[in-house]
């Protein structure tokens, strides 16, 4: 643990639950989505368009490389190429799961 008093760390944590209850107020049309790991979820789906994007434009010849949800590619071949390619990969992904592009819960 850390060097603090137990009573300031149960405080801290007090006020981290408050916290949580006004987050989870203010938010309510999303609530179902806490702690559902809806992010991970996410997180995946942005790499798998990434990817395939990714794919689309080196098949095309451009080398590009992936850099958190973007790509990396020579100026002389941008040309809106990648961003044509991820959302093509995403109306893909939506043909395939409908409006839940995260695809089955677990599975992404």
């Amino acid at each position: 643990m850390t060097g603090r008093p137990l009573n300031q760390r149960f405080c801290e944590r007090v006020e981290a639950n408050k916290l949580l209850v006004v987050v989870e107020h203010r938010h309510k049309p999303i609530g179902r989505a806490f702690f559902s790991d809806a992010g991970v979820r996410l997180m995946r789906l942005d790499s798998e368009l990434i990817l395939e994007a990714l794919k689309a434009v080196n098949d095309n010849g451009v080398a590009a490389l992936p850099v958190h949800d973007a790509m990396i590619a020579p100026a002389r071949d941008v040309d809106h190429r990648g961003r044509h390619e991820r959302g093509e990969a995403l109306k893909r992904r939506r043909r395939r799961h409908g409006d839940n592009v995260a695809g089955p819960k677990g599975r992404g």
